[in-house]
């Protein structure tokens, strides 16, 4: 018979019961949940339909860095969920092609903003949440930069999805560049002659998914020498450029005559035309540098025409304009001479009219029948005349001594990987020219450059030039690679201000692998000894600390040996820690009599192929 007690208790198994089953079954509800709520979704990305025209001239970044303008290379797509705005997972395909798509892990039932970035690469890190992607800058450091590795532009899209409308979704994504078009017209009788037609105060960063108001500027787009033919001729220029909305955002600026020392304003983009003017007497004038102020928004993926006409008062379009003299001409740079010598002279203006020319000093420099010819050393001027129409022109001119124009420099060799230092004297040098079989390298060693240290380098050599300092003039020469570990012969050009060139040969090439031993016998079974393997260069040896470090890594750090295999079968060879440190031990003789065996070691890579990369060492192994 129960007890209420007993009642009691059996009520409160039955309660205790029920609540375990219901966290039971609560958590397998959540488990089926979770498991069913992810699911994957596909995500195909397709440019937006209207294309740039296509027109015969497209400026560098068209016809030598961009291969397609269509194109897509690498695709990065960001989801965010729209009712927290936090970032929920992402998908990065390098080379995409549009037969596989973008898969993203979603949840069933909900919704998330996806955002695409196309040709610009993978973000380090996914911004957290919806607002910073929004916000998300993508910068570039030059304006080649502008399309990606693989020469495809720049492109964004983003949508809104409801993962309950399907599995598959398309995101539209257009180009964040503008396409700025430069054409003229010309009254008749007039023209141009450009020089350089080129973008400035171009975007280095982008906005994708906002209105892009850049900080950081430099220079932009430029047309190629075949495109500035075409534009003397009458033809366009297309030239890219990212987007720029900052149009409103700086001082107002009022059209005027355009002084080409100020600059333009900090926040707009301007296209400047550098060359001369065919003016209405037929006179060229001399060289302008014109812009044509680019202010009103640059919007992503629209095109632009920019024209602009030659009248007889000058250039003009709507912004700003030049003014360009009849009674000014062309002269050229300022010129050199050594004493004594001779060279040819003329200006442009001459195949339209009467040019008399006249020197400041004729014991410094005089004319005569198209030459110039130099006296003594100073300085003077050179003054061209005009009658028809009034013009006139004048030069400097600077005649040095036989010592003032001296140059020294000497043959050198240089090692793969340690930097050398070449001295040299030109007390006037201009220019510092390197060229190997397939490349050259320019410098600027003249004495008005700036302080700063100049460089120049290619893939294979670094060029480096201090001015300022010391008397002695050095060039420091690193060669950082060489094909096939082969020698080379770099040539070399030193050119004066008066035009005088003085050659000299560097030849690179490898330091020499040795070996050294305590000794060179070796007992059956008996002791190992150590061989040393080290690099040296005129009988001197070399330390790792000599090397750049990246260059040692790359070309010095591994030793292989590549004895033969009779001799490995009385000699055995263990490598230690150092790479350059071997332990050698006799394994076995000819017979009764002892073996004689040549160990070989070179560096691994090209470089072993070089007869200095290898070494041998003769062993003796006694019974």
């Amino acid at each position: 018979m129960k007890t209420i007690n007993d009642g009691k208790s059996y009520f409160y198994h039955i309660i205790f019961c029920m609540i375990a089953c219901a966290f039971s079954l609560t958590g397998c509800v959540k488990e089926i949940d979770r498991t069913e709520d992810g699911q994957t979704f596909y995500f195909k990305i397709e440019e937006d339909l209207r294309e740039f025209d296509f027109m015969k001239t497209k400026g560098v970044l068209s016809d030598i860095f961009c291969i397609d303008e269509n194109g897509i290379g690498n695709v990065a797509v960001y989801a965010y969920d729209l009712g927290s705005g936090m970032y929920h997972t992402s998908c990065y395909i390098e080379n995409y092609t549009g037969t596989e798509p973008c898969k993203l892990e979603l949840r069933r039932n909900s919704q998330y903003k996806i955002f695409a970035i196309v040709n610009m690469g993978k973000p380090d890190t996914a911004p957290a949440d919806m607002t910073d992607m929004e916000n998300y800058v993508h910068k570039i450091g030059t304006w080649k930069e502008t399309v990606d590795r693989y020469g495809f532009l720049p492109m964004s899209g983003n949508t809104t999805i409801d993962t309950e409308a399907g599995k598959s979704f398309t995101v539209f994504v257009k180009r964040l560049v503008a396409e700025i078009n430069m054409n003229y017209t010309a009254s008749e009788g007039l023209g141009i002659i450009p020089d350089s037609v080129k973008i400035i105060n171009a975007p280095l960063e982008i906005s994708p998914f906002a209105d892009n108001k850049p900080v950081s500027y430099g220079e932009g787009d430029r047309g190629t020498e075949s495109d500035i033919e075409i534009f003397a001729d009458g033809g366009s220029i297309r030239m890219f450029m990212l987007e720029n909305m900052n149009y409103g955002t700086g001082a107002p600026v009022t059209p005027t005559v355009q002084d080409a020392g100020i600059p333009g304003p900090d926040n707009l983009s301007y296209i400047e035309f550098y060359g001369r003017i065919t003016n209405s007497t037929g006179i060229i004038s001399g060289n302008i540098k014109y812009r044509i102020l680019l202010d009103f928004d640059i919007e992503r993926n629209k095109k632009y025409n920019i024209n602009f006409s030659v009248t007889p008062e000058g250039i003009y379009e709507d912004s700003w304009r030049v003014t360009v003299s009849d009674a000014v001409f062309e002269m050229g740079s300022d010129i050199y001479m050594v004493e004594n010598s001779e060279m040819t002279y003329g200006i442009p203006a001459q195949e339209y009219t009467g040019v008399t020319y006249a020197s400041g000093d004729e014991s410094i420099v005089r004319y005569a029948g198209g030459k110039l010819y130099s006296g003594k050393p100073g300085k003077t001027t050179l003054t061209a005349i005009s009658e028809n129409p009034d013009a006139y022109g004048m030069i400097n001119v600077t005649v040095l001594s036989t010592e003032e124009d001296d140059v020294t420099v000497s043959d050198c060799e240089v090692l793969l990987g340690i930097e050398c230092d070449i001295p040299f004297k030109a007390d006037n040098g201009k220019r510092l020219t390197i060229s190997g079989s397939a490349w050259s390298l320019d410098m600027d060693i003249s004495e008005d450059n700036d302080g700063d240290v100049r460089v120049a380098e290619n893939n294979l050599v670094r060029l480096e030039y201090d001015p300022a300092g010391t008397n002695d003039k050095k060039i420091t020469v690193l060669v950082k690679d060489l094909k096939l570990g082969v020698d080379e012969t770099y040539k070399g050009i030193i050119e004066t201000i008066t035009g005088r060139k003085e050659e000299f040969d560097i030849t690179a090439t490898i330091p020499e692998l040795n070996i050294m031993c305590r000794t060179n016998q070796l007992t059956v079974n008996g002791r190992s000894e150590k061989l040393y393997l080290y690099l040296s260069h005129d009988g001197k040896m070399l330390k790792r600390a000599d090397f750049d470090s990246d260059i040692y890594n790359r070309f010095y750090q591994n030793i292989a040996h590549v004895s033969d295999f009779e001799t490995t079968r009385h000699i055995k060879v263990e490598q230690t820690f150092d790479q350059y440190i071997f332990d050698v031990y006799g394994i076995a003789t000819d017979g009764s009599g002892s073996y004689t065996g040549t160990l070989r070691f070179r560096l691994k890579g090209g470089l072993g192929s070089n007869a200095k990369g290898s070494a041998e060492y003769m062993m003796i192994v006694n019974p």
